[in-house]
């Protein structure tokens, strides 16, 4: 099997529904984008899982560090070929895609996995990098990272140490491969985070954009003290989108003309273009005041706020189904086209 035939049966959690959710679960949290990062994965209380120690113990042991790159916090633990391997090209570095897959194992099936999986890797001698979690209470247990090349391969393996395995459900915003296996591509524009963390990002952005669209609404809304609330904003919109014209006026170089072209197409929407904005939207500000609003015109918001969806994964590269890039999401309709 192909990898464009693996990409075809992956199915998108990304339905109106899902992200209708994703919009009250993040304004529940209070619009923090970091604390529902914290929710969204965990399906139960953190328990100790011995298989995982005893293996911790021996992939980070002194006699292995020569062997294989590995690194460690309080939550997971990190192992690789090397440091270096799968590591997500930058803006400049479009050749390849670099995959998440993710299996929701636990006990000793976690442990196994782990371990047979790194064993055939480097019995064959081909990069490979993982990270899993140290306890047990996650949907995203294990994370493999590969890309194109080895993509085919990668499922194929942990499909045949899977097998009769009871495995739990892919985590939620990831796409599902036949059920089991949870996948997604990680981000070129925003290296820096996670391909979760720029999901609920892509949420919170698309809320500010909401927000910042009916500015005048919500004033009513507004305590007396925080009347101004997103002015600041929508003053640094306009003036970033006057210097982008300006320099656009300019400059020559196509790779910087790309740049602020998505920058402006960005700001012209109403959405900040730099994914670190997630931890500071407006909305965070106003919590109560964006439950209220929400909750009084449920109807007529979330359509609209299921666009600004849509549309801030189209500014940041990702296809508005939301698991791939729009790169790779083009690649799967051309085949699917020419019947390949």
């Amino acid at each position: 099997m192909n990898i464009v035939d693996i990409l075809r049966q992956v199915e998108s959690p990304f339905t109106d529904e899902r992200i209708r959710d994703l919009a009250v679960y993040l304004i529940n949290s209070n619009c923090d984008v970091r604390e529902l990062y914290k929710r969204i994965n965990n399906s139960g209380e953190n328990i100790e899982n011995p298989f995982i120690i005893q293996l911790t113990n021996t992939l980070l042991s002194l006699s292995n560090q020569d062997k294989r790159y590995s690194d460690s916090n309080n939550s997971w633990v990190i192992v690789g070929s090397s440091k270096e391997a799968f590591s997500v090209p930058n803006l400049k570095d479009k050749s390849d895609s670099i995959f998440r897959l993710y299996i929701n194992a636990k006990g000793e099936s976690k442990a196994r996995i782990i371990e047979e999986y790194i064993k055939v890797c480097e019995t064959e001698g081909r990069p490979y990098k993982l990270k899993y979690s140290k306890t047990d209470g996650r949907d995203d247990e294990i994370v493999i990272l590969t890309n194109s090349e080895y993509l085919a391969k990668d499922i194929e393996l942990i499909e045949k140490l899977t097998d009769g395995m009871e495995l739990g459900k892919p985590p939620q915003l990831t796409g599902v491969y036949k059920e089991r296996i949870g996948i997604g591509e990680e981000a070129i524009q925003e290296s820096s985070y996670s391909y979760t963390q720029i999901r609920i990002g892509i949420m919170a952005l698309a809320l500010q954009k909401f927000f910042l669209d009916h500015i005048e609404e919500f004033k009513e809304y507004l305590p007396e003290d925080n009347k101004n609330a997103g002015q600041n904003i929508l003053a640094f919109i306009n003036r970033s989108i006057t210097n982008i014209k300006k320099e656009l006026a300019e400059v020559t170089d196509e790779e910087i003309l790309t740049y602020l072209e998505k920058e402006l197409n960005a700001l012209s929407n109403n959405i900040m273009p730099n994914m670190i904005s997630m931890n500071d939207i407006v909305c965070k500000s106003i919590p109560e005041v964006m439950k209220r609003y929400i909750s009084e015109h449920y109807e007529t918001a979330m359509p609209e706020i299921i666009e600004n969806y849509r549309l801030t994964c189209e500014i940041f590269g990702i296809s508005r189904k939301g698991v791939f890039s729009s790169l790779t999401e083009d690649k799967i309709i051309k085949a699917k086209k020419n019947n390949i």
